[in-house]
């Protein structure tokens, strides 16, 4: 199972990067995005539970990172844990868009995105990343 998924989008292409530690993931969020000049929006799926850095962690390290980098980042968070204050904590949180129960499926991600899709100000489209 991977811990951090990044999707994009450039022009009708989709790029997908699966991390097994969410430090590669965060690392290469760092370092794509600092210099990028893009409107483009990417879509993070981030586990709450990971080994070394938890998604918690992650979205410490995010909030510290450019506001350029930030607005390009939709982050969901995809989570088993069944604790209410997980789910709290993740929609109270400023960069999270919504959080999503595992396992993942098709369905869950087609409905995630419908309800939650973002217009960019260039494109005056959604955005439906699947």
């Amino acid at each position: 199972m991977y811990s951090l998924i990044l999707k994009y989008t450039l022009g009708n292409k989709i790029y997908v990067k699966c991390f097994n530690f969410a430090v590669d993931g965060v690392n290469y969020i760092k370092n794509e995005f600092k210099n990028s000049v893009a409107n483009l929006q990417t879509i993070v799926f981030l586990d709450i539970n990971m080994p070394i850095l938890n998604g918690w962690d992650v979205l410490d390290l995010i909030s510290k990172m450019d506001k350029n980098i930030k607005k390009q980042l939709i982050i969901f968070i995809s989570s088993s844990s069944i604790y209410s204050h997980d789910r709290e904590r993740a929609m109270n949180h400023a960069l999270v868009t919504d959080f999503i129960e595992k396992s993942l499926t098709v369905e869950k991600v087609q409905a995630l995105f419908k309800l939650n899709h973002r217009v960019t100000k260039e494109q005056k489209q959604p955005l439906y990343m699947l």
